[in-house]
């Protein structure tokens, strides 16, 4: 059985992200070395990062789920966008959902 060696990591984080994650950490009883060494363990075993990095999107409102007034007032914003000329195209779009360009049609 071999001795684990270990080595320092430095790393710059903003102040507020690292308060947050270390009450999260508090709560879990798992000190910021250890929860740091759990994420670079994942990133072996899996061969990448642990989980999906994308960037959300706000979800299309579901219809049966909304209000008369909920409804009118998404279809206001549509509208409200459309008039101050916040529009684009359908290659746009998708562009922006895929993180991707697609070539124009």
């Amino acid at each position: 059985m071999s001795i684990a060696t270990t080595t320092d990591l430095h790393i710059r984080i903003d102040s507020d992200l690292k308060s947050e994650a270390e009450a999260v950490f508090e709560d879990l009883g798992v000190s910021p070395a250890n929860a740091v060494s759990i994420f670079y363990k994942q990133v072996v075993m899996q061969g990448g990062i642990p989980f999906q990095v994308v960037k959300h999107y706000r979800n299309a409102p579901d219809l049966n789920m909304m209000t008369e007034t909920e409804l009118q007032n998404e279809l206001k914003k549509g509208v409200d966008d459309y008039k101050a000329g916040c529009v684009h195209t359908v290659e746009e779009t998708f562009s922006k959902m895929n993180g991707t360009q697609h070539a124009k049609l």
